[in-house]
């Protein structure tokens, strides 16, 4: 949690917040997804590796079959694999400069996702209107938060991507991708969350009695001083 070493100033600036937290408003958890997860997960390093061999291997094996001379597969061979490599290596790049550029943020109040390469934004969801948070755990110790919401407003799955529940187009959810130490956050952030329903709930009992004081007052009307007479 590099967030217990910043400033305030330092906190603002890597959410790219347009004005200082509000009083009261605290910072619990800040990091950014570990990239080399990230390159596992969003861009499935894994698969690509997989093909871009499989397709290599292949080509040879297409060649020596229809009896192209040693020479001509050596020299598709030597083509083929130093793009293979480039196509990966830009893969990873993308994965690292996404990883980088995003800082995922907890505080008592919301949770913040600042997103974005060459462009960013700040994408702010107030814990009340978290209806639930996933966890799906890795090897690696790394996992995503996918945060189901409620309500109507949503925004657009392409304008989250990959910081989104995947293919889940509808109803999007926004989801803290590649998190480093994913069990301990997902523990954080359960526990505010818990924090939140327990205060909104006192606040709707507080309420309630408020409401129903004045009415139970009116409900007893005094004697008028000709009835008491009488």
């Amino acid at each position: 949690m590099k967030h217990s070493s910043m400033t305030n100033f330092e906190i603002e600036r890597a959410l790219d917040l347009a004005a200082p937290l509000p009083k009261g408003e605290q910072v619990i958890w800040l990091d950014s997804p570990d990239w080399k997860s990230f390159a596992l997960r969003v861009f499935h390093m894994k698969a690509l590796t997989i093909y871009f061999t499989t397709a290599i291997t292949f080509n040879i094996l297409w060649m020596v079959a229809n009896g192209s001379p040693t020479a001509d597969v050596l020299v598709s061979t030597a083509r083929l694999v130093p793009l293979s490599l480039l196509a990966l290596a830009l893969f990873a790049l993308m994965a690292w400069l996404m990883a980088k550029s995003t800082t995922y943020a907890i505080t008592n109040h919301r949770v913040f996702l600042r997103i974005g390469v060459a462009l960013s934004i700040t994408v702010t969801v107030p814990l009340k209107t978290i209806r639930s948070a996933d966890l799906k755990l890795y090897k690696d110790g790394t996992g995503d938060l996918p945060l189901s919401l409620t309500g109507e407003d949503r925004l657009a799955y392409l304008h989250l991507w990959p910081h989104a529940r995947p293919w889940q187009l509808k109803d999007t959810a926004p989801m803290l991708r590649a998190v480093p130490d994913a069990k301990k956050v997902a523990e954080i952030l359960a526990n505010i969350l818990l924090e939140t329903l327990k205060s909104s709930e006192k606040k709707a009992v507080s309420g309630e009695a408020r409401t129903m004081a004045p009415a139970e007052h009116s409900a007893v009307k005094p004697k008028s001083p000709q009835a008491a007479t009488a």
